[in-house]
């Protein structure tokens, strides 16, 4: 990996008894020996961060060394197109991955992605008649990160 005091953060966080989770991004993440550091620990969750084009053959491997090495692993797919949304959906399925994210990226190019795929327009926002428990749920455990922005 890229960042040269990882094991001496690791080891320091591991002192402390929460969950932690790490972002990597996939290409960092060069051989199963990289991965070593988080074998073992308690109370740590790895967050691989996929963007588009990737190596299928990465994944595999990212996959089989996680699974090789009892990690806990959720795959977080980057996605600014709608044929990125249909290549992950294909990888999701293909290696039948059970915990993932798709996350919509705004590049400054991809508008019509946007207002095709994730914006709300008005209609759907008067549309949408959530009930006081739907309110309540999304407030509470903020399903899809209700009513907050993501930079």
């Amino acid at each position: 990996m890229e960042y040269s005091k990882i094991n001496n953060l690791v080891n320091e966080l591991q002192n402390i008894s929460v969950l932690k989770n790490y972002y990597l991004y996939y290409l960092d993440i060069y051989n199963s020996d990289s991965l070593n550091i988080f074998k073992n620990l308690d109370n740590v969750e790895l967050k691989i961060l996929f963007n588009f084009p990737f190596e299928i053959n990465n994944l595999k491997q990212i996959l089989s060394n996680c699974i090789n090495k009892n990690l806990k692993l959720e795959c977080i797919f980057i996605i600014e197109k709608e044929k990125d949304y249909n290549l992950t959906i294909k990888v999701i399925d293909k290696f039948d991955i059970k915990h993932y994210l798709i996350k919509p990226f705004f590049n400054g190019n991809n508008h019509d992605y946007f207002e095709k795929y994730i914006f709300y327009n008005k209609q759907e926002i008067y549309e949408s008649k959530p009930d006081l428990r739907e309110i309540f749920i999304n407030s509470t455990i903020n399903l899809n990160y209700f009513g907050k922005l993501i930079i």
